[in-house]
């Protein structure tokens, strides 16, 4: 901007000064000049340095951060000017660390979960599937364990008093009794027994009808052998309820481990049913990204609408006398029962709780959901600390998870130590299944896995380079558990048969259990991931604490830039004619 002199004699009397003085301007003949003219004629006549003097004068009294035009007043006492600059400069130092922290925050954890703004109703997401294990895992008529073991000689000759058959389920069986008792016994017996032990575990185990005879969904009764589907787990052959199917869950229904199974799944088989009812047809798909498209309540998996009592997943258990068996598995008896997304596997790191004989067992559930919001999708996952679904390829399933995630790597890892997988993992092509030989291999693998993960936790606490682990499970943006309480009592089953003049002369040894399964709430609240800082709120804060600091703003930038730039070129400018 061109300074215009209002008084042409001052104009003249400045330019006669610079004449007679040279190069330079002593400050006390300007004393009395206006500042604009001073500021003017240092830029046109002064030399590089007086015009540098100048440049800086005419900004600073323009400017509009704080405290920048007292610094080159040129009236002004030198301590003061040397007082606002040490306060500019602090200013600024202030500024520049303050947002160093904010930048920091951003960056080592720019996500936040906090609950969502809305209520969820419970027909959003499915029921859980129910997986319940028993602790007896032999029907003693087909295999008693306890008389095989009896009749074992533990040295050179230790088939000599068994036959071939029970060798077979005696292999078989090892893989599902406790660890001491395995390799014990694993020691003795012959290395080229190798059954199929997914079909020798179904044949010694004890039958749906007789585990869970009766069984109650959706106000509706049935036997619960025609809604239990046979699973295979670490724990061995458990009954599952809303389990989705293999081909639903693995890339390849080859992966899954395959049970027989004579009775199928099916809902229309309810014991009040009457010829004229209508058929239930349970169909569809459901994910745990997109949820339920256009369904109604008879979905797969399986939903209900109501938190009720009445309406929830009821399942007697029988447990017989005759099949306890204390030298396979010790300590306790009853049954496992795991809860858990229809989507996921039942993993042994799966929390479960035990339902014991002749108890009663009330379970209250609420889900725990949880999704991640778009603009927390541009952050890469080591930031997020979450995968999508596409972002996270697993080999054997077709949904990410944290916890199918874990269950492949712990089969890469044994496939990698042992040369075989455990008969409850997924079965790639041309990797055959554990024998009894390899028992100790496949829960020698599983802790060293362990110790490898802890030990990148502790790496991690000292430097946060380290924090990915080798697995790489980190959890999935949306996610789906389930937390629950749990009431309990005891449960007189025969008691209850005397004081209605009954009698039950079937299994004479019974022991009766009840678990009861319902939504706690008809809604509920989610949990979201969303960004602690998007990028409008990162700028109000670099802004804020800028503007607090020294009254910098947008304009400040431009403001800058034009006397670096178009006033400088027209100060240059002006030199250049005033020289020719």
């Amino acid at each position: 901007m061109e300074m215009k002199v209002s008084d042409p004699s001052i104009a003249r009397s400045t330019e006669s000064v610079y004449s007679d003085f040279g190069s330079s301007i002593p400050t006390d003949v300007l004393s009395d000049v206006p500042s604009d003219v001073i500021i003017e004629s240092r830029i046109k006549y002064g030399t590089k340095l007086q015009m540098f003097q100048g440049f800086m004068m005419e900004y600073s009294k323009k400017s509009s951060l704080h405290g920048v035009r007292y610094i080159f007043q040129r009236k002004r006492p030198l301590i003061e000017r040397l007082f606002w600059a040490v306060m500019f400069i602090s200013s600024v130092i202030f500024s520049c660390v303050v947002i160093r922290q904010i930048h920091i925050k951003f960056l080592e954890s720019p996500v936040i979960v906090s609950f969502d703004e809305t209520l969820i109703p419970i027909n959003r997401v499915p029921f859980p599937t129910i997986t319940i294990c028993p602790e007896s895992k032999m029907e003693t008529e087909v295999f008693n364990f306890s008389n095989v073991i009896e009749r074992f000689n533990f040295g050179n000759d230790s088939a000599q008093n068994i036959t071939f058959e029970e060798m077979e389920k005696l292999s078989a069986t090892l893989h599902i009794c406790d660890l001491e008792v395995a390799e014990t016994i694993a020691a003795f017996l012959p290395k080229d027994y190798e059954p199929n032990i997914g079909d020798v575990l179904r044949e010694i185990a004890v039958s749906k009808n007789i585990t869970a005879p009766f069984c109650k969904w959706s106000n509706r009764f049935y036997f619960c052998e025609h809604i239990f589907s046979l699973v295979a787990t670490d724990d061995g052959i458990c009954y599952q309820f809303n389990g989705m199917q293999p081909a639903d869950i693995y890339r390849n229904e080859s992966y899954a481990t395959q049970i027989p199974d004579d009775i199928e799944v099916d809902f229309n088989k309810n014991v009040d049913r009457k010829p004229n009812d209508p058929p239930i047809q349970y169909q569809g798909s459901w994910s745990i990204e997109e949820g339920y498209i256009n369904q109604t309540e008879e979905s797969y998996p399986l939903r209900t609408i109501i938190s009720s009592a009445r309406t929830a997943f009821v399942a007697l258990l029988q447990g017989l006398g005759h099949n306890l068996d204390y030298k396979c598995r010790s300590l306790r008896q009853g049954y496992k029962v795991y809860l858990n997304s229809p989507q996921n596997v039942v993993f042994s790191t799966s929390n479960y709780f035990l339902v014991r004989h002749k108890q009663e067992l009330i379970v209250q559930i609420y889900p725990v959901y949880t999704t991640t919001s778009k603009g927390v999708r541009k952050l890469n996952p080591e930031m997020r600390q979450c995968f999508f679904n596409s972002e996270r390829y697993l080999r054997f399933f077709k949904h990410y998870s944290e916890s199918n995630c874990q269950f492949e790597c712990l089969t890469n890892f044994t496939i990698a130590k042992c040369g075989c997988v455990k008969f409850s993992m997924p079965q790639p092509e041309g990797i055959r299944v554990c024998s009894h030989s390899d028992i100790a291999c496949y829960h020698e693998a599983e802790d060293d896995l362990l110790k490898v993960q802890q030990m990148e936790i502790q790496q991690s606490l000292k430097d946060s380079a380290m924090l990915k682990s080798g697995c790489n499970c980190l959890p999935g943006c949306t996610s789906l558990s389930y937390n629950f309480d749990i009431s309990q009592a005891r449960m007189a089953g025969l008691g209850t048969i005397q004081a209605t003049n009954d009698s039950y002369d079937e299994h004479p040894d019974f022991m009766w259990s009840r678990l009861t399964v319902y939504f706690k709430e008809k809604q509920f609240t989610a949990m979201k991931r969303s960004e602690l800082y998007a990028v409008t709120t990162l700028i109000a804060n670099y802004g804020g604490v800028l503007s607090l600091s020294i009254g910098f703003s947008l304009l400040s930038i431009v403001e800058l830039l034009y006397f670096i730039t178009i006033r400088l070129k027209n100060s240059l400018n002006k030199r250049s004619s005033k020289a020719n």
